[in-house]
C-alpha cells in the first residue's frame, strides 16, 4: 500500500482534466496513468510477438513480409520507449490481458491468424484507447505521444495487405469461421480484463484508491461511450484486414 501511495504522489505532478471519466471516484491523474499503462501493456505484448514472427519460417521465406514486420517492430519498440518515459517507471499493475493474449497468439497455428489477432484485433483496441484519450483528456502529458502512436497504428493494419497472396499460397486460405473464432477469443480476453471489478483492483493496488461499488463502473454512460469507441475501432480494423485478405489472389 505504501508503494501505491508513492506511485500516486509521483503521477500527481501531472495536472490533467478528464471529460466523461470512466472512473469518476478516482483522480484524473490516476485515471490518465491507468489508461496510458494499458496502452503500454498492449505495446509490450506486440513487440515480442513480432520478434517471434520475424523468425517464423513462413516469414523468413518472404523478404517483403520480413521487412514490413521489421518496420512495424521498430515503431512499436519506439512506442514502448515513449510510454515508458511517461509512466513505465511507476510499475503500475496492468489489467492482465497482456499475458492472456500473448499465450493465445502463441497457440494460433498460422502466421495469418497471428497477424489477424495482432494487426486486426489488438491494434483496433489500441486505436480505440488512443482516440479516447485524445478526445476526453485535456492538458494530457501523453497528448503528443498519443497522437504519434495513433498516426502510426492506423497504418499497421495495412502492413500485411501486400503479402496476403503469398500467405494464402504458403498456408492455405483460412475460412471466415477461423477468423471469427480468433475475434471471439480476443474480444473475450479484453472484455474480462476491463470489467469494473478488475479496474477497481488495479486502482487499489497501484494507487491505494478504493472504488466503492466497482460493478457500477460497467454501467456508466462514460464507460459505455469508451466501450463503443473501442468496439468501433476494432470492427473497422478487422474488417479492413478481412476485406483485403479475401480480395487477395493466391500466388501462382
Amino acid at each position: 500500500m505504501l508503494k501505491a501511495f508513492f506511485s500516486l504522489v509521483k503521477i500527481m505532478k501531472y495536472k490533467v482534466k478528464i471529460n466523461h471519466s470512466i472512473v469518476p471516484l478516482a483522480s484524473a491523474e490516476a485515471e490518465w496513468a491507468y489508461l496510458v499503462n494499458e496502452t503500454l501493456e498492449g505495446e509490450k505484448c506486440i513487440v515480442p510477438q513480432l520478434r517471434k514472427l520475424k523468425k517464423h519460417p513462413v516469414v523468413l521465406e518472404n523478404k517483403g513480409l520480413l521487412e514490413t514486420l521489421s518496420r512495424q517492430l521498430d515503431e512499436e519498440v519506439e512506442h514502448v520507449r515513449l510510454f515508458n518515459g511517461l509512466i513505465g517507471v511507476e510499475r503500475i499493475k496492468g489489467s492482465g490481458y497482456r499475458d492472456h493474449l500473448m499465450a493465445y497468439v502463441d497457440s494460433l497455428p498460422s502466421v495469418t491468424l497471428k497477424l489477424f489477432a495482432l494487426q486486426g484485433m489488438l491494434e483496433g483496441y489500441a486505436l480505440g484507447a488512443l482516440r479516447h484519450r485524445l478526445r476526453v483528456i485535456s492538458d494530457s502529458p501523453s497528448e503528443r505521444v498519443d497522437a504519434q502512436a495513433l498516426y502510426e497504428e492506423i497504418g499497421h493494419v495495412a502492413f500485411s495487405f501486400d503479402h496476403f497472396g503469398y500467405l494464402k499460397n504458403a498456408e492455405g486460405e483460412h475460412s471466415r469461421q477461423e477468423f471469427k473464432e480468433v475475434s471471439k477469443e480476443v474480444n473475450k480476453i479484453f472484455s474480462q480484463s476491463f470489467e469494473g471489478e478488475n479496474i477497481a483492483r488495479i486502482f487499489k493496488n497501484s494507487f491505494g484508491i478504493e472504488i466503492e461499488g466497482p460493478h457500477l463502473l460497467d454501467k456508466t454512460d462514460s464507460m459505455a461511450a469508451f466501450q463503443s469507441l473501442s468496439k468501433m475501432s476494432v470492427i473497422q480494423n478487422k474488417n479492413q484486414f478481412l476485406i483485403q485478405y479475401y480480395q487477395g489472389e493466391k500466388c501462382g
